[in-house]
């Protein structure tokens, strides 16, 4: 692994008015592999994303690319370049297709606009070979509109648009939150298949704390703008320290351990834990090796 990661927060503060929605949080992206943010809603991971993908700007810190800076970005060339590399995959697969386009043209635009591909067979081939890599039929889906697709199907084409433009780095916001729980599967492994094959880095969003480990090498725990644990999957997840990351991991189902009142107790007194966690911020503790947990 590259000791210099692709893509990075380095102390990043966002404040929208009185709100601080993002309090000195660092996480680094590294080619083939995968960092797991995970919280519950309103926590700040999105906020991340969108600071990552230059849609709103750092109240403090920095974004870095390959260790440059992106504030000093030179001009609308760098600007795109960055764009390209750093690509994002939305919660919603229903909302972020056209409905007035066949999945073609959602595949060739890009390819058109970034890869300069004016060649009207070269085009049709790269599509086809495109929607081929994201395991889906190219002559049978090629022509179909969105609505014809089911939602495993339109992510599918959301991560080919991906590769048309080359990126890099993929932001995947809950890629699988509004799927089917029979078809999430073949999406994540999608996604693992292209972290190994094309070396991609993956910040992987989420709420379900359970697949991080099925995805991802590293885990970051959000909790109220901050990243209150994180380390390497199995550590955090075998020997959680903060007690918001012991609360979700006590909500994940598990037929083995009845829900019964004191579990029901355990799970209050955590939440009060982690809420008094979070108004007095303490200093970072590292458990053992890369594992570290700040400290209340």
């Amino acid at each position: 692994m590259s000791h210099t990661p692709l893509l990075a927060l380095e102390r990043v503060g966002k404040r929208f008015g009185p709100l601080q929605a993002l309090d000195d949080v660092s996480i680094e992206l590294y080619a083939g592999r995968a960092l797991a943010l995970v919280g519950e809603s309103g926590s700040g991971k999105t906020t991340c994303a969108r600071v990552l993908m230059l849609q709103h700007q750092p109240s403090a810190g920095r974004v870095l690319f390959r260790g440059r800076d992106v504030a000093t970005l030179d001009g609308k060339g760098e600007l795109l370049a960055y764009r390209r590399a750093v690509q994002m995959v939305f919660q919603d697969p229903f909302g972020s297709l056209n409905p007035v386009h066949t999945i073609f043209h959602h595949i060739a635009r890009p390819l058109s606009l970034h890869a300069g591909m004016a060649d009207r067979k070269a085009l049709r081939a790269r599509v086809m070979e495109l929607l081929a890599a994201v395991e889906l039929d190219p002559e049978a889906t090629a022509p179909k509109y969105p609505h014809q697709l089911s939602g495993g199907q339109r992510q599918r084409v959301n991560i080919a648009r991906t590769l048309a433009v080359g990126a890099e780095v993929v932001l995947a916001d809950e890629p699988t939150s509004m799927l089917d729980v029979s078809i999430r599967l073949g999406v994540l492994n999608l996604l693992e298949k292209m972290k190994r094959e094309r070396g991609m880095a993956f910040l992987y969003i989420t709420h379900d704390i359970a697949t991080a480990r099925y995805v991802a090498e590293e885990i970051a725990v959000m909790y109220a703008g901050r990243i209150v644990e994180w380390g390497d999957t199995g550590a955090v997840i075998d020997s959680p320290q903060h007690p918001y990351t012991q609360l979700l991991l006590s909500a994940v189902p598990d037929p083995e351990r009845p829900f019964d009142g004191e579990a029901s107790q355990l799970q209050a007194e955590l939440v009060a834990q982690a809420r008094d966690a979070a108004r007095t911020p303490g200093g970072v503790r590292q458990i053992a090796g890369n594992h570290f947990v700040r400290a209340a």
